[in-house]
């Protein structure tokens, strides 16, 4: 090769080397741009003289795109990680918000309902103590009601946010497919529009990308569900969960058009798996156990409306109205069967989710909190202070439903007591001591023993004490228990307690009440205001400020969990930074570098030039 040749090439290769670290350096804010370098290579040497060999130059073999493929997945991986936690934690944080914001207007809502309660068991017959209590009740369930609308305003914006990513997910898996198809995949250009494609991708669903020394790439879900294959994309959808109308959920679109719907485990990170973890953990959570403590609530208010009795003398009636459990039917159930589920003991009922099964042993009831599966053999059925009972049709096995005791708590709960007169304050028996008694036994209280009042719960009668035993006209009781306190006789559908210690021959005198002058049932009521009705294990007020407490721990451990992957993923960003990234001061030390070649080279080619011009001189 002629000396013109090789300084002719150094020219050309220099101008190419500038014109890469010029392009560098102008794409060094330019999103997922990936250094270029020239890679140049020895051209082959001539042999000179008998042991030695004369060089021809370089020649440019490519333009390399500097990139790890590791590096990329890696920065991925904690994409969608980072993702998931910080979704999780905003919207868990949104709605602590929004309980702790109203926690204040809940607690006085519920102290001033308990407190105009104590008012009007002092002044049962004071028409103001009356419309106290009565607008106190209703406040209560407003305020539940509100706390409602909020929760299906959270609902409508996870639907809303669910289905705009899964568009977003299609709409980059269709890029991605055609950057495979395009006769230029492969180029440095495509290559990094297909990484950035890939980390978008990340953002929303945790995928695996499985790239090809042509520059094509297959993209999976964590479960292998695929969303490109070569030149394919392959759609998901957000549609309507098939045994719980309410939310969304993900599935896979079939060739037929068709939807299967992904198992849980299929999306483990970024923004749909940390929208999918707040519904179930925190949202779904949170609705229930409020749910849970309004209908708690309205059931003891109840109960003690019925017990008691109204100024007219007649039996009270319920005070609140909340619907009974819901059961949804899943959607692909091959019978036509349908499912009911009643309260039988509120104090066992729980704030999870039941999803029920039809086998051929009977059925399996799998409590959605806790994984724990309890097999009934038949319907009816008692579960968790439930009853569920066939509704109506034929079933077949694998036939499922789910159950939500308390999900329609706060949005069912009303006011149906409708005026002042309708409320009651006292109990429809009384107990007395005889004035003749010698012992020092008094009445403790008397109250129906339940809110189905007893036929006879109104009727006269003398209890006698003697020889240590209660008799009533010569019989005995229907049940006598003896306390260190006491007595607990029941008898007629009441329940007495006698105080003290009676002695032989003493009587009390059980008789029916008038409707006016008696607040005992509100005074009841009243009391119940820190009694652990929630469960058995909390009061209303308490139940609710451990739910916003529950919040606040499941925020500050998001927060530790998204600052933990956040640091995972600035480690791995700056992994791939310092081997793809444009580090503008080595830029500019080549740009010196390509600069002085570059005059060199031409100072080459010029006195090549001279040389060639002499030569010709000479030979004319």
């Amino acid at each position: 090769m002629s000396l013109l040749s090789i300084s002719t090439g150094a020219l050309l290769n220099a101008q190419v080397a500038l014109r890469t670290t010029t392009n560098n350096i102008a794409n060094a804010a330019t999103e997922g741009y990936s250094r270029q370098r020239v890679q140049s290579v020895s051209q082959p040497s001539n042999k000179y003289a008998s042991k030695s060999w004369i060089g021809n130059g370089a020649a440019i073999a490519g333009i390399e795109r500097v990139n790890s493929n590791l590096l990329n997945n890696q920065v991925n991986i904690s994409t969608s990680a980072v993702a998931k936690n910080d979704t999780f934690l905003q919207r868990t944080e949104q709605l602590e918000g929004l309980l702790a914001n109203l926690d204040t207007n809940i607690s006085s809502n519920l102290g001033e309902f308990y407190a105009s309660a104590n008012a009007l068991s002092t002044s049962p017959s004071s028409s103001s103590a009356r419309a106290r209590y009565l607008s106190a009740a209703g406040t209560v369930a407003n305020q539940f009601q509100e706390l409602n609308m909020h929760f299906d305003n959270m609902t409508k914006g996870l639907n809303d946010s669910l289905s705009g990513m899964v568009a977003d997910v299609n709409m980059m898996s269709k890029q991605l497919a055609e950057i495979n198809n395009s006769k230029d995949s492969g180029s440095n250009e495509l290559l990094d529009q297909q990484e950035v494609l890939l980390n978008r991708l990340a953002q929303i669903v945790s995928i695996q990308a499985i790239r090809s020394d042509n520059g094509k790439v297959d993209v999976f879900m964590s479960n292998g569900q695929p969303l490109v294959i070569k030149g394919s994309s392959h759609e998901i959808a957000a549609f309507r969960s098939l045994d719980d109308p309410e939310f969304l959920d993900i599935g896979a679109v079939q060739k037929d058009g068709s939807v299967r719907q992904l198992s849980d485990n299929a999306i483990t990170g970024g923004e749909i798996a940390g929208l999918l973890t707040f519904r179930k953990e925190a949202l779904n959570a949170a609705r229930n156990e409020l749910g849970r403590m309004a209908m708690t609530f309205a059931h003891a208010a109840n109960e003690f409306q019925k017990m008691g009795q109204t100024s007219a003398g007649v039996q009270g009636t319920d005070m609140y109205f909340y619907e009974d459990p819901t059961v949804f039917t899943y959607s692909a159930n091959t019978g036509d069967g349908k499912l009911s589920a009643t309260i039988t003991n509120m104090q066992a009922v729980t704030a999870a989710s039941y999803r029920l099964v039809k086998t051929s042993a009977g059925w399996d009831a799998t409590n959605l909190d806790t994984n724990v599966t309890t097999s009934l053999a038949s319907l009816p059925a008692d579960l968790d202070g439930m009853s569920i009972d066939v509704a109506s049709g034929t079933f077949v096995d694998g036939d499922r439903f789910r159950v939500d005791p308390t999900r329609t708590g706060m949005s069912s709960i009303k006011m149906i007591l409708n005026n002042t007169g309708e409320i009651a304050t006292g109990y429809p028996i009384n107990a007395s001591a005889d004035a003749a008694n010698t012992g020092s036994a008094r009445v403790g209280e008397i109250r129906p023993a339940s809110s189905t009042w007893d036929p006879n719960l109104k009727n006269t009668l003398d209890l006698t004490y003697s020889a240590g035993s209660w008799t009533i006209a010569g019989a005995a009781p229907d049940s006598v228990t003896s306390t260190t306190e006491g007595w607990t006789i029941e008898q007629n559908g009441w329940i007495l307690k006698i105080q003290g210690t009676p002695s032989d021959g003493d009587v009390f005198h059980v008789k029916p009440t008038s409707g006016s002058g008696d607040g005992r049932a509100v005074a009841d009521l009243s009391s119940t205001q820190h009694d652990k009705i929630v469960g058995g294990t909390m009061s209303t007020a308490s139940a609710y400020s451990t739910l916003v407490n529950n919040l606040g721990s499941n925020s500050r451990i998001a927060t530790s969990s998204l600052a933990a992957s956040q640091s995972i993923l600035d480690q791995a960003k700056g992994a791939k930074d310092n081997v793809s990234g444009v580090n503008l001061d080595e830029e500019a030390a080549n740009l010196v570098k390509w600069q002085q070649m570059y005059q060199a080279a031409s100072k080459l080619v010029s006195i090549t030039n001279s040389m060639l011009d002499s030569l010709f001189a000479v030979l004319n």
